[in-house]
């Protein structure tokens, strides 16, 4: 029977790695809470894009995102969300 015999590096050695700090697991808190969402749909011309361009800040104001566009043959149907206020 052979044993492989190894001697210990020097302390401390000047190519290790330093030492990482380890920090302690951050817990995760679930909650079962459905999101409630409202929606608002606005059709726009492509031909009235100065008055499109006032909706939309009037909207972004409002606290609503845009989240999906639907374009159609003449216009094209802007999808807003936000958040129901409570």
């Amino acid at each position: 029977m052979e044993y492989l015999v190894q001697t210990p590096p020097e302390f401390p050695d000047p190519h290790a790695e330093p030492p990482r700090q380890v920090f302690a697991p951050v817990p995760v808190i679930y909650e079962r809470r459905a999101a409630k969402v409202e929606y608002r749909v606005l059709a726009c011309d492509f031909q009235v894009a100065g008055k499109v361009e006032a909706e939309l800040n009037a909207f972004g104001g409002e606290g609503w995102l845009l989240v999906s566009m639907l374009p159609q043959e003449e216009r094209v149907l802007l999808v807003f969300m936000r958040q129901v206020r409570r």
